[in-house]
């Protein structure tokens, strides 16, 4: 997980804030026009107002998760500036939880977003073609398609979720040493009975933001460039408690974590995935690795 900065979220925020206002204004008015009759504004009102608030809101939604951890962190570090893996509570905890969560919300609200803003699309089409005979307006119906591929996926993924609910990485030890062992277990929220086989795979990666252009004044771009370090597979099955079990030999010449800089970051990402019948299972988790 990337740490936040709080400029970076303040700069965010203040980017929000203004789709935010704009949505309440914009349905403000399409109440206005809804009182007088004037359902056409009416429903494009409601509309814009939707779009916005999912953008406005959604991004000041995040933000406030990200403040959390900018201060759970802030605080860690400033209590034990000498370890890194008490920095975050769950890494403290030796309890991680799988990002299933965040992306279920993040691809719903992707869809939610991107269809409500197609739909003037659907609407305006039938008039277009029926109405006035303009056959090449059909193309625009691309935009709609996707908008249904979004939805199937955020589909599927809470699919996943119900089907599994929250998994969990309990480390036997805090944290995984470098030239010792990464162990513990991955437990299910709700109770998995099957015999197919797991793939765990422990990976340890920099991450890196590169600069992709300057332009004159500050108009730089910038991309984010994962490149694996190391990594290690096992093929293991359910324990006797349902439990995954997770025991990774971590190299001694391997890099430790370090993501103090958001620009250059080492992370240890620890996957899980399975072809378990109707939906298949799928995990990831950020690790602490350290040299202790």
């Amino acid at each position: 997980m990337k740490p936040p900065t709080r400029t970076g979220l303040i700069f965010v925020t203040l980017f929000a804030l203004p789709f935010a206002a704009l949505s309440i204004v914009s349905l403000t008015q399409a109440i206005a026009y809804a009182r007088t009759g004037d359902w056409h504004n009416a429903m494009f009102g409601t509309m814009a107002g939707i779009v916005l608030g999912c953008i406005g809101f959604g991004i000041l939604t995040v933000v406030f998760f990200k403040w959390k951890v900018a201060v759970q962190t802030a605080r860690g570090r400033a209590k034990y500036p000498d370890k890194p893996w008490l920095w975050r509570s769950d890494w403290a905890a030796g309890r991680i939880t799988d990002s299933a969560h965040s992306n279920l919300i993040g691809w719903w609200l992707i869809a939610i977003c991107y269809n409500t803003f197609t739909l003037p699309i659907l609407i305006l089409m039938p008039h277009e073609v029926v109405v006035r005979g303009n056959y090449r307006a059909l193309v625009a119906l691309l935009f709609p398609c996707i908008g249904i591929v979004l939805i199937a996926v955020a589909t599927f993924t809470t699919r996943r979720w119900r089907k599994f609910g929250k998994s969990v990485f309990v480390m036997s030890n805090v944290p995984g040493v470098i030239g010792g062992t990464l162990a513990g277990a991955i437990e299910f929220q709700k109770p998995l009975q099957t015999d197919v086989e797991f793939q765990l795979q422990l990976r340890c990666i920099q991450r890196k933001t590169r600069s992709a252009g300057v332009s004159m004044k500050s108009n730089n771009r910038s991309s984010m460039v994962e490149t694996e370090l190391w990594q290690e597979e096992k093929t293991v099955r359910l324990d006797e408690r349902g439990r995954i079990s997770v025991e990774f030999h971590v190299p001694a010449k391997t890099r430790a974590a370090d993501i103090q800089k958001s620009s250059n970051q080492i992370i240890w990402r620890l996957e899980v995935d399975a072809p378990v019948p109707g939906v298949s299972y799928a995990a990831s988790f950020d690790v602490p690795v350290f040299k202790v």
